[in-house]
């Protein structure tokens, strides 16, 4: 168990706490992200930078926007997300991805990968509903 925190060790159970922040990135070969996300709740509020290529939206949307996340999150397991996701071989080009999640009650999941990604769409699904509620 010792040696597998070293590599990455967080919690397998969903929070029973709020999601306070959560940011995503998503990234090819140029100097531009693809799309880079960040939002972390003020209140009854949530800001939100949202980065797509060379353009930046920022914005300060309700609270249910978060909500929703979070709501995402839970369902689709992200908290089982392994620290890393990588191809059986080797791929010197293409997409690489991260995101992390953190919860009131200081709990926090982050994961990554390089040209491999997790089961399920749970990634597209939160860049899609701040895309939408940015007005992209």
């Amino acid at each position: 168990m010792l040696l597998s925190c070293l590599f990455g060790c967080h919690s397998a159970q969903m929070p029973d706490s709020q999601m306070v922040s959560y940011e995503y990135g998503y990234y090819n070969c140029t100097a531009l992200p693809v799309l880079e996300l960040e939002m972390h709740l003020n209140g009854s509020k949530v800001d939100v930078n949202l980065v797509q290529g060379s353009d930046t939206v920022r914005f300060e949307a309700d609270k249910s926007l978060i909500d929703e996340v979070q709501r995402v999150f839970a369902e689709q397991k992200m908290y089982k997300y392994k620290p890393s996701y990588s191809p059986r071989f080797e791929v010197l080009d293409g997409y690489s991805w991260r995101y992390s999640a953190k919860f009131a009650d200081g709990a926090s999941f982050a994961s990554g990968g390089s040209n491999a990604w997790p089961s399920g769409d749970a990634l597209r699904q939160i860049a899609a509903l701040v895309k939408q509620a940015a007005g992209l």
